[in-house]
């Protein structure tokens, strides 16, 4: 996205001219609208403009409906809404792209609990998953487990103190202690199952926390999630996928007739392409709008805009003009926002055993070397194949004929460069590697694959607390900080998970913040 074009500098009496005839003409013209701009294209006045149709921009709306507030409009750049929530209905299953489970007993779990929408994976199924060695060797699972015990025990204890006072990475602070605790164990595994399992155990974080890497991941940073009560193994989604949520958020189900309308108030294909608020801070007269560009040339202005863009947009595209003040632009660059994908295979049958849950490779060095030797095509724009976590059978109906896997940091935006097809067959082969001695893995009937990293709307996937962010002494506070105008009101807002400082990375952090945002509009404009 090329930068916004400069502001075109007015003098301080154009200014008191400007802002006098805005207060004007909002009291003159229809609710809603302000006549066309000097360059004859429409323009479109909100007292609240939000910008994003994700969870956080549709919980602000709804809490806004829920008070009598309904002047205001979402501009959605995608074609849909749901933000990083994607739920696809395909291979008679449904795919969830992006957010996929609930954890604990949290805003969402609230809403879709009592009405049953939610269940545990694989619950009536007696499938566990298979950990292998290339040829199709099961490992020992009593080492397995005797490591992966030991890392959740090291893990969990990190988690709630023994990192409060850490300085270094979370990647740096585990290995140290794990290795501490191998020396301790009775019964000691073989050293190539304990490098080959770190391997996987980082896949894991990755993929949990977000970071490209645990060495990235701040130490310090994972004892400030605070994971919610009850159960939090993850819950999915029986009816309709995580896309449910925007039912709940809007009462449209159980019951339609109580339906708050945010679906009527969202503009979708609306990229915004420049938000202008200069002249909001620096007016001496009763506050001019703050302008909202689109890259298709419409025009909106707003009293308040609320940004629920992710964290990834802030990073990579110069939307506001001016530039956000230095302490904001400091959390945006410092704090981390990973990328996390995922990838379906669908087969016309599982081909797999119905005691089988899905497959974790347990991946040697020689393994990459010769994968890499035998199918050079899938490195051709460099190696993503290892980086593959656990391949899972679909969680919605375990006798399904859905296989799904994830991969997180580099080697994920490494594999948005390959076609479909090319990906396909690389996830097939590595597949083969582990598994295809004792079976025969058929050509799958249908593919598709996430892309959070190289769509320009999201440029990744969810946020966490990187060394960056310890060395910059920045949180997600200081991304939530509201921007004001000369008058101390309020002018830019801020939501979204990257904002939220206890549940970031998760849909219910999202919905927190967009509600925490709406309540201080409404607390704004009670004041007035």
């Amino acid at each position: 996205m090329p930068n916004a074009p400069p502001r075109s500098r007015r003098s301080q009496q154009q200014c008191m001219q400007y802002g006098l005839c805005l207060f004007l003409l909002a009291l003159l013209s229809p609710v809603g609208a302000l006549p066309p701009s000097a360059d004859g294209a429409p323009t479109n006045h909100s007292r609240v403009l939000i910008v994003g149709a994700g969870a956080a921009g549709y919980a602000a709306a709804a809490r806004l409906l829920e008070h009598g507030w309904s002047d205001f409009t979402i501009l959605e750049a995608e074609p849909r809404i749901g933000g990083r929530i994607h739920s696809v209905r395909e291979a008679g299953t449904i795919l969830e792209m992006g957010a996929e489970w609930v954890h604990g007993e949290n805003v969402v779990y609230e809403m879709a609990a009592p009405l049953q929408l939610l269940g545990r994976r694989w619950s009536d199924s007696d499938a566990e998953v298979s950990v292998v060695w290339s040829g199709g060797v099961e490992a020992d699972i009593e080492d397995v487990m005797l490591l992966y015990n030991t890392s959740i025990d090291i893990h969990d204890a990190g988690a709630h103190g023994e990192l409060a006072n850490y300085n270094g990475s979370f990647g740096e602070w585990f290995l140290e202690k794990f290795n501490k605790r191998l020396q301790s164990l009775d019964r000691r595994p073989p050293p190539d199952l304990v490098e080959a399992f770190l391997d996987a155990y980082q896949k894991g974080v990755g993929l949990e926390e977000g970071a490209h890497s645990w060495n990235e991941l701040s130490g310090r940073g994972m004892t400030e999630y605070e994971e919610s009560r009850g159960e939090n193994e993850g819950l999915f989604w029986k009816r309709d996928g995580f896309i449910s949520v925007f039912d709940l958020l809007t009462k449209r189900f159980p019951n339609s007739s109580q339906e708050l309308p945010v679906r009527q108030r969202v503009l979708l294909d609306s990229e915004v392409s420049a938000i202008r608020w200069g002249e909001r801070v620096r007016s001496e007269l009763p506050a001019p709008p703050v302008v909202v560009e689109l890259s298709h040339g419409g025009k909106h202005t707003a009293d308040i805009v609320l940004v629920t863009v992710s964290l990834g947009v802030l990073k990579h595209r110069d939307i506001f003009d001016p530039p956000l003040p230095p302490r904001k632009m400091k959390a945006v660059e410092n704090l981390g926002f990973g990328t996390v994908e995922k990838v379906f295979l669908h087969f016309t049958e599982p081909w797999w055993p119905s005691d089988v849950a899905g497959y974790e490779p347990l991946v040697r060095e020689e393994d990459r070397e010769t994968f890499k030797r035998e199918h050079p095509e899938f490195a051709a724009h460099g190696e993503w194949a290892h980086a593959l976590s656990a391949f899972y059978v679909d969680q919605h109906a375990p006798r399904s004929a859905v296989l799904s896997t994830w991969i997180t940091g580099e080697p994920a935006r490494l594999m948005e460069s390959y076609t479909d097809s090319e990906l396909m067959m690389g996830c097939v082969k590595w597949l083969q590697m582990f598994v295809g001695q004792n079976l025969t893995i058929p050509q799958p009937a249908g593919f598709r694959r996430s892309s959070w990293w190289s769509n320009p709307h999201f440029k990744g996937s969810f946020s966490y607390i990187s060394l960056d962010s310890d060395r910059a002494d920045v949180r997600a506070a200081h991304l939530a900080e509201p921007i004001l105008d000369a008058h101390d009101q309020l002018a830019i807002l801020f939501a979204g998970e990257a904002t939220h400082g206890r549940h970031y990375t998760s849909v219910h952090g999202a919905i927190e913040s967009g509600q925490r945002e709406a309540d201080r509009i409404l607390k704004e404009y009670k004041k007035k």
